[in-house]
């Protein structure tokens, strides 16, 4: 079976985030006989300077999973310095045999992963990339080369905001996907019949 952990920690995992308490977790899908690496949850660990702490997770489907938990964490100054509760949804993807958890670079490039356009492209992957062998295949890529570019993102105002422009599309059609997705099917079944139509018709009827 597929398993997650999660759990409190001040480890500084190797120098990659800060000493201040994290969210960490990792995987298993072979029902607890090998995990994965355990990863910081929480995308904000390499800036943030206040403590995470009391995590509870909870399924939300197949493979995938939300955890909450308190932080009394700033958020860079876009929250108090009371404690509040923090969410972030994940996955196992079994294709890869490894995990996926926020939205890495979305993230970083938005500056915080409480933005409402990070919670479409979650639901997007939720939904719909993890209920496919191709789409499990990019999301699995995507998690094992998206953290150190969300680091430097980070730490580049501007390759920021050349990010948020490239995502403003990404983001319109995943947002149109979910709200539309019945239309969505029909068109790509038109442009479907369409292009088989052209390709089968004969060479002679193609030129009138």
């Amino acid at each position: 079976g597929n398993w997650v952990a999660v759990w409190e920690s001040n480890d500084d995992l190797g120098g990659t985030i800060g000493l201040d308490c994290d969210i960490i977790s990792a995987h298993s899908t072979d029902s607890g006989v090998t995990w994965t690496t355990p990863q910081p949850l929480n995308t904000t660990t390499a800036t943030d300077t206040g403590d995470d702490f009391f995590p509870v997770i909870a399924s939300t489907g197949e493979r995938a999973f939300l955890v909450t938990w308190f932080s009394d964490d700033t958020l860079g100054g876009t929250v108090g310095f009371d404690n509040d509760i923090f969410t972030a949804t994940g996955a196992i993807v079994v294709a890869g045999n490894s995990s996926g958890g926020g939205c890495f670079i979305a993230t970083a490039a938005y500056g915080t992963p409480l933005d409402s356009r990070i919670d479409v492209l979650r639901t997007f992957r939720d939904q719909y990339l993890l209920r496919t062998s191709l789409g499990a295949a990019f999301v699995d890529t995507y998690y094992r080369i998206s953290p150190p570019v969300a680091e430097r993102v980070a730490k580049t105002p501007a390759l920021a905001g050349i990010l948020r422009i490239i995502l403003t599309p990404t983001v319109f059609l995943a947002r149109a996907f979910l709200a539309h997705r019945l239309w969505f099917v029909i068109m790509a079944a038109c442009i479907i019949v369409v292009a088989s139509r052209r390709w089968t018709l004969s060479p002679t009827t193609r030129r009138l």
